[in-house]
């Protein structure tokens, strides 16, 4: 049912030698390589699409999409019946792919109303072909990134319904650890509110809190989950209040009920987990490790993290990867704000980050690069200010104790785009 949306390389190749582009067959022969998972091309990184409302990040055997809308972008079409279901498909969709396969011909068995990714009120939209086409209603979406990580921001507000709202972060970080944070949930309906960890093929075994699962369960609080080799964190001093259910399977669908194909119905063995938000306003938070092979890599992996949450609030949403002494900051407020990190340990400084303007910024201490961008792609200019107390200075600081950095940002048809500057020294 997905074959004729498959990518044609030997006819990118052949346009490539028609033109004589060095840069596409650079990229035909890069994609032509053998390789053993999704990520075709070994290309490592991060990119937003600020066109799009998109952001992609790959990583050594994984790639993992964040698909958002906003007011300058639409979240589906349904054409000709085709798609009828279609309406939460860029409520911050998170896909990640290992094999390749991981949501191949599945689409049939879903439970549409848990899209992987989505945070929503469960049932409570109707979905249909008529209401499926909407603008978002929200500006402030998007993402900032440097190329190697970034951090992709999505301010939600049903337009159908008007009865859910919520701010959604998602942080891409260095050696393949991902970061989520929802926080100023609000919903009016009555209905369950759900985080949607994934949907997906059911592939060998489902660990929960170290036990394998061997058929659906529902938890009232859980510390960890991994299956297909992504693990999941969610140790107290990271999530908010919240239950956890994972699905495990087969399932079974008519292809005919979201779109034309002929195709017989199909049974799908499929895995879904989800966070249920227990009181709905709590903000919560969690931890994505993918293409961990084992349970106990993702363990051992899991140990070794140094990330701390630094705020998750309605009006900053702050973390620093000590690992890597990379810091994400995202401002929510249309007038930006001021974070304060302390330092790793007693004797580092704390770093205070501040904005004029609502913003996502990536403070790289080890090198003094600081990238910024506004993704609601209305400024034309941001300050941002950090400062340092007492104690021992990040890197690329000299005797000040406050630097002060003026961008200028992307327009027209850059908008949204980042920017990078590095500190004074």
């Amino acid at each position: 049912a997905t074959a004729s949306i498959k990518f044609n390389v030997s006819e990118l190749q052949e346009l490539a030698e028609q033109w004589q582009s060095d840069p596409l067959l650079e990229v035909v022969n890069s994609l032509n390589a053998n390789s053993s998972d999704a990520n075709s091309g070994a290309l490592a990184g991060n990119r937003m699409f600020y066109d799009n409302d998109y952001m992609v990040h790959r990583g050594p055997g994984y790639i993992t999409t964040v698909k958002m809308f906003s007011t300058r972008t639409q979240n589906t079409e349904c054409t000709n019946s085709q798609n009828p279901f279609g309406f939460h498909l860029s409520d911050g969709t998170v896909y990640t792919y290992l094999q390749g396969d991981e949501y191949e011909d599945t689409a049939a068995a879903w439970d549409w109303n848990l899209i992987s990714g989505i945070t929503t009120d469960y049932a409570a939209t109707p979905l249909n072909c008529a209401t499926a086409n909407w603008t978002g209603v929200e500006a402030f979406v998007g993402g900032v990134s440097n190329g190697q990580v970034g951090t992709a921001v999505m301010r939600y507000t049903n337009p159908y319904t008007g009865s859910l709202s919520w701010q959604k972060t998602w942080f891409f970080l260095e050696n393949d650890v991902q970061f989520v944070m929802v926080a100023a949930l609000n919903s009016t309906t009555g209905a369950p509110l759900y985080s949607v960890l994934d949907q997906k093929r059911h592939v060998g075994a489902v660990y929960a809190d170290g036990s394998i699962l061997d058929s659906s369960c529902n938890f009232t609080s859980a510390s960890s989950l991994w299956h297909g080799d992504v693990g999941y964190s969610f140790e107290p001093t990271l999530v908010g209040a919240s239950g956890l259910s994972v699905e495990i399977g087969e399932k079974s669908g008519s292809w005919q009920t979201i779109g034309i194909s002929n195709q017989p119905n199909i049974t799908v063995d499929l895995f879904v987990a989800y966070l249920i938000h227990s009181p709905i306003s709590a903000p919560i938070a969690y931890a994505v490790y993918p293409a961990t092979s084992s349970y106990q890599a993702f363990e051992d992996k899991k140990t070794r993290s140094q990330l701390r949450t630094i705020c998750n609030d309605a009006h900053i949403s702050a973390i620093i990867d000590d690992s890597s002494a990379i810091a994400m900051v995202v401002f929510w407020d249309p007038l930006g704000g001021t974070v304060t990190i302390p330092g790793k340990s007693q004797l580092d400084a704390p770093v205070s980050i501040a904005s004029n303007g609502n913003s996502a910024i990536i403070y790289q201490y080890s090198t003094g690069n600081v990238t910024v961008s506004d993704p609601s792609q209305l400024l034309t200019k941001l300050q941002v200010t950090l400062g340092v107390g007492l104690g021992k200075k990040p890197p690329h600081w000299g005797w000040e104790f406050v630097n002060t950095l003026t961008f200028d940002l992307p327009t027209s048809g850059s908008a949204g785009s980042s920017v990078s500057k590095l500190l004074s020294n």
